[in-house]
């Protein structure tokens, strides 16, 4: 018979991992921080959360409203933090024009933004119009390549012709459009690893929250 801690152990840990680094930061913050001055204390102003990729790809997460709001009051109650003010950053994968489960999820979003009891308190900052434009110049020939991966894949593994996907990737892709992905180091959930793309999310994200605060 499972027990709660068996299913306790499947799920949940990068959550109690959030909580343990945070819990191990604030419990010797002069090791972090040297100049923090004990006698004045610290508050936690605010909580900013930019995570979604995982949550929502493939066909979706219908759960994923109220999955996120329960993560809200969690994080409060066990932060100690009532009302606390938190920022949800906007999955930007893609753009604005966005389709199928990105655009459902991005609504999402929204409708955590929206729910009465975080009036005031939670707040989307928009990442989506970020996106590196260089990225439209390659969308037909990545399809192209995704198209001829997939032959490739497909052959059976005697037939000499056939790569390893690995090996397939790094010659018909980074090696053949070295130039053209020269402003990127990374894959789409990851922003492409463009620099440009990332500081203008967190920049984004920074202004939301400073946002939140004053109006509180």
């Amino acid at each position: 018979m499972r027990t709660f801690e068996d299913h306790k152990g499947k799920y949940g840990t990068d959550y109690r991992k959030v909580l343990s680094e945070t819990r191990k930061v604030l419990g010797d913050l002069s090791k972090y921080i040297p100049e923090y001055d004990s006698e004045q204390g610290y508050e936690i102003a605010g909580f900013i959360w930019f995570q979604g990729w995982n949550d929502g790809v493939g066909q979706g997460n219908p759960d994923y409203t109220e999955q996120m709001a329960h993560f809200i009051r969690d994080v409060r109650r066990v932060l100690k933090v009532p009302g606390m003010p938190f920022v949800i950053g906007e999955l930007g994968t893609d753009g604005v024009e966005a389709g199928g489960w990105i655009e459902t999820f991005r609504k999402q979003q929204v409708e955590i933004a929206a729910k009465e009891e975080f009036q005031g308190n939670v707040l989307l900052a928009g990442t989506a119009q970020y996106w590196p434009a260089s990225q439209k110049i390659m969308e037909g020939k990545w399809e192209v390549f995704r198209a001829a991966a997939k032959v490739n894949s497909d052959k059976a593994k005697d037939d000499t012709s056939r790569l390893d996907p690995g090996e397939y990737y790094r010659i018909n892709w980074e090696e053949k459009y070295q130039k053209e992905l020269s402003f990127t180091s990374d894959k789409r959930y990851h922003y492409l690893g463009s620099a440009a793309c990332y500081y203008q999310m967190g920049e984004s994200m920074g202004k939301a929250m400073v946002g939140v605060v004053k109006g509180k």
